[in-house]
């Protein structure tokens, strides 16, 4: 992860890397996720190479609008059955997240639908917790035989 207050790294496997800004101008690279908060700009974006797949929320028409322009292949996160990738529960300490239908991962392998159940010991922004867990999930972080809350004590402390 890389934000304006510092650099973060954990974990094995495939190597992943979360910028966090509000305005991008340019994606280009190899196969690649771009996760849009809602407050993301994409006005400048002028330049998208690579195999780039974006995660965004369903109440945000304009990056909606500006993805599709671009041809960009776009997986749409909210709390709608329409949604790619919705939270089907969720408390104080707990979410689940579900990929409703089939999706491509940045090298164009299939990811099945799944349900993971995530274990939070802290207060969370949902839509946070199903943007990232959405690209966690199309990256291939839970394998299809491991325990989900498993997987969730994994990658989420």
């Amino acid at each position: 992860m890389v934000a304006e207050r510092g650099i973060a790294t954990k974990g094995s496997g495939k190597e992943l890397l979360f910028l966090n800004s509000n305005h991008i101008a340019q994606v280009c690279g190899g196969p690649s996720v771009l996760v849009l908060k809602p407050n993301a700009v994409l006005t400048g974006l002028s330049e998208i190479r690579g195999n780039v797949i974006a995660l965004v929320h369903s109440a945000c028409s304009e990056q909606l609008k500006l993805l599709a322009e671009k041809k960009i292949r776009t997986v749409v996160c909210g709390m709608s059955t329409k949604d790619t990738v919705t939270l089907s529960s969720f408390n104080d300490n707990r979410a689940a997240v579900s990929l409703q239908r089939t999706v491509e991962n940045p090298d164009g392998k299939p990811v099945e639908p799944m349900e993971i159940t995530l274990e939070l010991g802290f207060p969370y922004d949902p839509l946070s917790v199903l943007l990232y867990t959405a690209a966690m999930m199309i990256c291939g972080a839970f394998s299809p035989q491991e325990d989900s809350d498993t997987a969730a004590a994994n990658y989420l402390m």
